[in-house]
């Protein structure tokens, strides 16, 4: 007796809509649509970084081209969020590029306990609503502080030189205050000259492993010279040839200094 075999039918109209496998694309791990007989869906395996490499590499190495003005006008308030259930499966994609953050950026996804709420609801550094990047507070002050003025060495009416009103300490607080806001540091010194990437630099220590690489630029740069060299060469040898009977006689009759008028002048090679 043949056994019973339950055969679940799938509506061809249903699975219409499904893409169509690419070729030398690779199947995807087992799912439910094995289950109910369905055609395998094929996704084309591709790499995001192939396709955006260069716009990383030129987010990296940036320079702002803006006024301070201008770029302090484009602040952001800081906006909070629940973190999600669960183990979050993917990054925060603001400033991301290609998986890379190129920037730091404020995560939005914070648990409030009950001192981060102390802080928001205390500190008016932390008063969002009335912030301005030229009037900061800092961390447990209510003085505010006139930036970047603040920030410089004073002279006072006699003429005496003193330290900035505000402390390294507190304006690392400043800093964190235009960082949570997405604003850059742009009082610093070379804010528009820029620095040098990390990836760009020479690299320091013995320079064992590419003297090879800097001999083969040598010949490289020698072998651009090779035509000239080739003719100094015959040249040269010309030049150091022996007289001729008749030459030797023209040189021992006339001279040396008026024999070069009409022989040529024999050159030994400096070694």
């Amino acid at each position: 007796m043949a056994p019973h075999v339950v055969r679940r039918g799938v509506s061809t109209a249903a699975l219409s809509s499904f893409p169509q496998p690419l070729p030398g694309s690779h199947p995807p791990p087992f799912c439910r649509f094995c289950l109910l007989g369905s055609p395998l869906l094929f996704f084309p395996s591709l790499s995001s970084r192939s396709f955006t490499s260069g716009a990383l590499q030129r987010a990296v190495r940036e320079i702002p081209w803006k006024s301070r003005q201008d770029i302090l006008r484009e602040r952001e308030r800081p906006v909070y969020a629940a973190e999600c259930r669960g183990t979050p499966r993917r990054e925060y994609s603001k400033n991301v590029i290609d998986g890379v953050r190129v920037k730091p950026t404020f995560n939005p996804f914070v648990k409030l306990n009950k001192a981060k709420r102390y802080v928001l609801d205390n500190w008016p550094s932390r008063n969002w609503d009335d912030w301005s990047p030229y009037r900061c507070y800092v961390r447990g002050s209510r003085r505010r502080y006139n930036i970047p003025q603040d920030l410089l060495p004073y002279k006072d009416e006699l003429g005496e030189w003193h330290p900035p009103r505000l402390s390294a300490r507190y304006q690392a607080d400043v800093k964190k205050q235009y960082l949570m806001n997405n604003l850059p540091w742009v009082w610093q010194k070379d804010f528009y000259e820029g620095k040098m990437h990390f990836g760009d630099r020479e690299p320091l220590g013995p320079k064992v492993w590419y003297r090879k690489a800097f001999r083969e630029e040598r010949v490289k740069e020698a072998m651009r010279k090779m035509d000239d060299l080739v003719l100094d060469y015959r040249q040269e040898n010309r030049d150091r040839r022996r007289y001729n009977w008749f030459e030797k006689v023209v040189h021992d009759f006339a001279g040396e200094e008026i024999a070069t008028q009409f022989i040529r002048k024999r050159k030994e090679p400096k070694l």
